[in-house]
């Protein structure tokens, strides 16, 4: 099925944004890096899923200016704390002043670097585990990203990675975009994974979800 923009627009009926989201959704929409924030209805569907898993610790690759970040708070309890891990400063800092703002900075921990650095070192710091983990950064990445939070998963946990349909290129071979191509090959590879339970769900700009079988 193809979603209209008419679709779309339909879809975002569902969405609640409480007045702190919908300013840093405004300010993002203005930057012209906006197109990296999660599309609201996925988000929407993410937030759904927070609510049924009650998660304790979650972990974000890539947090831009902490749209997500801030949307996982205000739906979960005071007792889920959130690590959210990206390189660069200026749009954390913007992210920093949103959720205080919001009131949520006290359970959200931002860790400023590389993930390929940071996620490493993880699980000294929490070695129980997170419950659930969102990957959305740099998409030549990905792969390790995952490797390297498979390894953080909490049983039972789960894995959410955005943008794997990149706007509909990775069904196209003649693509001359590099992240259809590094997209379409990390899809493939993971969705063989006779050890992962896998579902990608059409939303947005195309969400994989991921547990151990």
């Amino acid at each position: 099925m193809l979603l209209t923009p008419a679709l779309v627009r339909y879809l975002e009926k569902c969405v609640r944004l409480n007045d702190t989201q919908i300013t840093l959704q405004n300010q993002n929409a203005r930057m012209p890096e906006g197109h990296m924030q999660i599309r609201p209805e996925a988000m929407h569907f993410l937030c759904f899923l927070l609510r049924l898993i009650k998660p304790k610790r979650i972990l974000e690759v890539g947090t831009y200016t902490g749209f997500s970040a801030l949307s996982f708070a205000l739906h979960t309890d005071d007792a889920c704390l959130i690590t959210a891990v990206d390189r660069n400063a200026e749009w954390t800092r913007m992210a920093i002043r949103y959720w205080q703002m919001a009131g949520v900075d006290h359970r959200i921990r931002l860790i400023l670097g590389d993930a390929s650095d940071v996620l490493p070192t993880l699980s000294a710091h929490v070695p129980d585990g997170f419950n659930f983990i969102f990957i959305d950064a740099d998409k030549r990445g990905y792969a390790d990203y995952l490797t390297y939070c498979l390894g953080l998963l909490a049983p039972g946990g789960l894995i959410v990675i955005d943008n794997v349909l990149w706007r509909g290129d990775v069904v196209d071979p003649d693509t001359s975009n590099v992240n259809a191509h590094v997209l379409r090959v990390f899809n493939d590879s993971v969705l063989n994974r006779s050890d992962l339970m896998t579902s990608i769900v059409p939303l947005g700009d195309g969400l994989l979800l991921v547990q151990r079988t």
